[in-house]
């Protein structure tokens, strides 16, 4: 959802992108499309009044449990996104997907819901509600950005396994690696580096 689709950072084979996506909807973050026009609109309108899920317009409160404010989204933003079926198809059976998933668990044995499904789910929202508050709030900054607080944070870095070195994300949002000094480690850098498409 992040540096493959919402930033195009790299290029990676079609199938592996469309496992990708589909693997991000069990998480029930949101369908892809709809998490990109959210996580573009933070860029564009970063610490703003626009901003979906900056923790000063949220409060700390509602930024760590994922409640975040309703705001007018540019589906300009997405246009790359709106064009391309399969993701249309996603965002249209979001949830149905997310049914059969659990229909599945469920025939093969129930407590895979929990096991399975609810637990890295849970895991996987309040992780990204850990970018929104400490990312924000705690760490270094290695470019003074102008009205944008992101920050290099250790530990939303330990907690998100790698994507915790958000100032040097928002300094160069397109690039796919934001390892920049030695201690820096991003293990989804690592990742992407055995699946992207070298030019």
């Amino acid at each position: 959802l992040h540096r493959l689709l919402s930033h195009k950072s790299f290029k990676t084979y079609p199938i592996i992108e469309k496992i990708l996506s589909i693997v991000s909807i069990i998480t029930t973050v949101g369908s892809p499309m709809a998490w990109v026009a959210i996580h573009r609109q933070h860029h564009r309108s970063c610490e703003k009044t626009n901003d979906p899920h900056s923790p000063y317009n949220l409060g700390n409160f509602k930024a760590w449990f994922g409640f975040w404010n309703k705001v007018l989204l540019d589906l300009k933003l997405i246009k790359d996104l709106r064009s391309d079926h399969y993701h249309k198809f996603l965002h249209r059976h979001y949830i149905t997907i997310i049914m059969i998933y659990l229909l599945l668990l469920l025939l093969i044995n129930p407590l895979y819901i929990i096991f399975i499904y609810a637990i890295p789910a849970c895991l996987c929202l309040h992780s990204t509600s850990t970018i929104i508050v400490l990312a924000h709030k705690h760490g270094y900054k290695t470019y003074d950005l102008k009205h944008d607080q992101s920050r290099n944070s250790w530990i939303a870095n330990i907690i998100t396994l790698g994507e915790g070195w958000h100032n040097n994300h928002h300094a160069k949002p397109y690039a796919w690696s934001n390892w920049e000094r030695w201690w820096e480690w991003d293990f989804p850098a690592l990742i992407i580096r055995v699946i992207r498409i070298h030019k």
